[in-house]
């Protein structure tokens, strides 16, 4: 069963090969889409997110990249089955919705897929309708959150 977990930036081109291998076999593989089609124009200046296990893999995967306006993109969300529901996908939110509020963003947009539209509301973003269809059968819905500046300096009051 799994056990502890970290997220960091991935740092290595190990890290980045793994990375993108864990997005095409979850994101891409299973609608017979080429390896390379889990990579679009923005990587080299995005904000990458892994989660490692206590060996050292890779289960989880999410990405920022700026948009306008003070508005950053989140793609590319993924974990492994067998770590889902142990809070892996919400620390990966949580250190893409800080890297964003340091860069200054003040809203994340992203396409959720169905059967993770629930996860998403938990975390405070709201759904803004019907967004692409990928691959002509994966529905999304485009969702929104608001950042506040004033949570990413909020500290635990002293005991």
């Amino acid at each position: 069963m799994p056990g502890s977990f970290r997220v960091e930036s991935p740092s290595t081109p190990d890290h980045y090969r793994a990375c993108f291998r864990l997005r095409w076999q979850l994101l891409r593989a299973p609608w017979q889409q080429p390896p390379g089609s889990e990579q679009d124009a923005h990587e080299t200046a995005a904000w990458h997110r892994m989660v490692l296990d206590a060996h050292g893999e890779v289960v989880g995967y999410g990405r920022l990249h700026r948009e306008q306006d003070g508005t950053g993109r989140i793609r590319y969300m993924c974990v492994m089955p067998q770590w889902r529901g142990r809070g892996v996908g919400a620390a990966l939110l949580e250190s893409l919705e800080k890297a964003a509020r340091d860069q200054g963003m003040t809203r994340i947009l992203l396409d959720a897929r169905a059967p993770v539209i629930g996860f998403y509301l938990r975390h405070g973003y709201r759904d803004l309708g019907p967004g692409p269809l990928l691959f002509g059968v994966i529905a999304h819905r485009r969702m929104e959150k608001r950042l506040d500046r004033k949570c990413a300096r909020r500290r635990p009051a002293p005991d």
